[in-house]
C-alpha cells in the first residue's frame, strides 16, 4: 500500500496528512504549495502593524495621563507643606518677644534661622499673612 500526501489536508502548521490514495503528482502539488505559502508568509500586514501602533498610542496616552495627574497632586502637596512652613515660621516668630521688635519679613525670618530660605511660592506681608505669588505654581486663581 502506497501512502501519499493529500492536497486538501495541509493545514495552518504547514504538516500534510498521510492518506491512502493520491499519487506522485498530488506529493509535488501538495510541496510546491507548502513552498509557496512559505514564500508569502514573510512578515505582517499593514493592517497588523497600523493596529500595534493604535495599541501603543492609547497606552501611552492612558499613562501620560495617569502622570499627569500625580505630578499634579504632588505640587499640591508641596504649596502646602510650603505654606504650613511659612505659618509655623511667622507663628514662632510672632511669639518670640525678641524677634518681634523687628519687621516681619521672610528675609527676617530666614536670619532668625526660622526658614531656611525664602519661598519662591508664597509672600508674607508685615501682619503675617501668606498669601501666593501671582502667577506662581501656588497661585490657583
Amino acid at each position: 500500500m502506497q501512502q501519499s500526501r493529500d492536497l486538501s489536508e495541509v493545514g495552518p502548521t504547514n504538516h500534510v496528512r498521510l492518506t491512502s490514495h493520491g499519487d506522485a503528482s498530488d506529493l509535488l502539488s501538495a510541496t510546491t504549495r507548502l513552498q509557496r505559502d512559505r514564500e508569502r508568509d514573510h512578515g505582517f500586514t499593514l493592517v497588523e502593524l497600523l493596529v500595534v501602533v493604535v495599541i501603543m498610542g492609547v497606552l501611552a496616552t492612558v499613562s501620560v495621563l495617569g502622570v499627569q495627574g500625580l505630578t499634579d497632586r504632588g505640587q499640591e502637596t508641596a504649596c502646602e507643606a510650603d505654606q504650613r512652613v511659612l505659618e509655623i515660621a511667622i507663628e514662632t516668630w510672632l511669639s518670640d518677644e525678641s524677634l518681634s521688635a523687628g519687621t516681619l519679613t521672610q528675609a527676617a525670618l530666614v536670619q532668625a534661622e526660622l526658614l531656611r530660605d525664602e519661598s519662591t511660592l508664597f509672600e508674607v506681608d508685615a501682619l503675617g499673612t501668606v498669601t501666593p505669588v501671582e502667577g506662581g505654581a501656588c497661585d490657583q486663581a
